[in-house]
């Protein structure tokens, strides 16, 4: 069980962005002992690199959660506890650690992602899942998480073979967050080859000004060129997809 278990206390990892959004002034704040208590863990398993025991991860595990009893509202056992359920497989308290560090941190996008996901895939049956999908819709939040679970209800539609209803959750999500990636690649997918092409050309550039590092968008978008009559628009971008494929 303890394979992995120590690289969370020394490494940075996706749920890390709750300590490191504090802000800049809290540094020079007076250690609180729940913050006492996560530095003393993290120092401990640092130590203990390599030869750590049962006994070893069980002492951290007990400072962590000493850390949230005295101090709910701090986000960082909550980060470091998750890590040790997942690498646990243990899920029932990966899950509860994500709703913790939700409470601690409602902004947290990395925590949201995980947490929805999470939820969905509790759901047993297609029904069940866009039913608690639009109970989660239904709950005030930041607009950027709310556009998570918009993208979430149209990877529903498609599965329930509803394409118009997709369109209308994508179409939201990239209203209440133009820079959802996850919302542009989904629209640039459900395109046909037979849609306008202007509207495939500016679903392209969307995820090409989103995720420049795309491959495909930037071979969509100069195919879409090409085939339309503007062969030196569309050498930039074959160009510019050749050079990111040279590069994986």
């Amino acid at each position: 069980m303890s394979r992995g278990i120590w690289v969370w206390l020394g490494l940075g990892c996706w749920l890390a962005g709750a300590v490191a959004a504090a802000p800049a002034a809290g540094r020079n704040e007076p250690l609180t002992t729940a913050k006492l208590l996560v530095d003393l863990a993290r120092d401990y398993g640092l130590r203990q690199h390599g030869q750590q025991t049962e006994a070893d991860v069980q002492h951290v595990r007990a400072l962590l959660q000493a850390a949230v009893r005295l101090d709910p509202k701090l986000p960082d056992p909550y980060v470091w506890l998750y890590e040790l359920a997942v690498l646990e497989d243990d899920q029932a308290v990966a899950a509860r650690m994500l709703t913790g560090l939700l409470n601690a941190e409602p902004r947290h996008q990395g925590a949201f992602t995980r947490w929805l996901a999470a939820g969905v895939h509790a759901q047993q049956t297609i029904e069940k899942r866009a039913e608690w999908l639009k109970a989660v819709a239904a709950t005030r939040r930041p607009p950027a998480l709310q556009a998570q679970v918009h993208v979430a209800l149209a990877h529903m539609a498609l599965e329930q073979m509803d394409p118009d209803k997709a369109q209308r959750h994508i179409t939201r999500a990239l209203e209440l967050e133009p820079a959802s990636i996850d919302a542009a690649i989904l629209a640039l997918e459900m395109l046909t080859h037979d849609a306008d092409p202007t509207q495939r050309l500016r679903a392209a550039l969307l995820v090409l000004q989103l995720t420049p590092q795309s491959v495909s968008a930037a071979w969509q978008a100069a195919a879409i060129l090409d085939d339309y009559g503007f062969p030196e628009g569309a050498a930039r971008f074959y160009e510019h997809a050749l050079d990111l494929h040279r590069q994986v």
